[in-house]
């Protein structure tokens, strides 16, 4: 192995971020905490492979890509409508929705990016008083293997959305398929009955709900890269 000074390590984009270089962290060799800059380089490439091949791991553990989860958002939703004012308003119809306060957020030293919004509905349902004025908050987190690699919309994600299509229709085969986001133990208590979801969704396909379509579509349209940069 050729030996380099960490300084080379860091420029060759094998370390995160350079303050990590300054962090403690565990030598895999004697389980002794110290700088990682204090390592010889052999320990160093170690180090950084094994952080590599974790990512590699937690994106290997997701499901679905982004693109099956969108397409499979008619077919979930096709035949299903809401009676409104103006007559049946299919729930795929994403034209009754306002999408606002959309945020990106790089997390885990940039290996996922968080997409998160409000979402509204404009439909008056009818016979019915205006419901969940606040709207509704849909999140994607984006997962990358490497933070050399630009975001894309082909990446591996997860997905939530406090909607009750979401719980209803898609919750379960998110879940089971590691395309959940958030609070794992509560979602394997919650969505372990997939009776609400096969009655629903009996294919149990895994998809989008309107809000996280909305979101989405919004994103794709203005790109991650301009978003990132406001």
């Amino acid at each position: 192995m050729v030996k380099r000074p960490v300084s080379d390590l860091y420029s060759m984009g094998k370390t995160t971020n350079y303050q990590s270089l300054y962090s403690p962290v565990t030598n895999p060799i004697n389980g002794i905490e110290a700088p990682l800059n204090t390592f010889v380089p052999e320990v160093v490439e170690k180090i950084v492979d094994s952080r590599k091949s974790k990512r590699q791991r937690q994106v290997d553990n997701i499901g679905y890509a982004m693109p099956h989860l969108d397409q499979s958002f008619r077919s979930v939703f096709k035949n299903i409508s809401r009676t409104t004012k103006h007559g049946n308003e299919p729930v795929s119809n994403l034209n009754v929705l306002r999408l606002s306060d959309v945020e990106l957020e790089e997390k885990d030293d940039k290996a996922v990016l968080v997409i998160a919004g409000n979402v509204k509905n404009t439909w008056k349902l009818a016979n019915k008083k205006p419901t969940n004025k606040q709207g509704y908050s849909p999140e994607i987190a984006l997962y990358r293997t490497s933070v050399q690699s630009p975001w894309d919309f082909n990446m591996k994600g997860k997905v939530f959305c406090d909607c009750g299509a979401f719980n209803y229709h898609l919750a379960h085969p998110l879940h089971v398929n590691k395309n959940f986001r958030g609070n794992t133990t509560y979602a394997a208590k919650t969505y372990a009955d997939p009776g609400p979801n096969r009655i629903r969704n009996p294919g149990m396909q895994v998809a989008l709900c309107k809000h996280l379509v909305k979101l989405w579509h919004y994103v794709k349209q203005r790109g991650i890269n301009n978003l990132l940069k406001k």
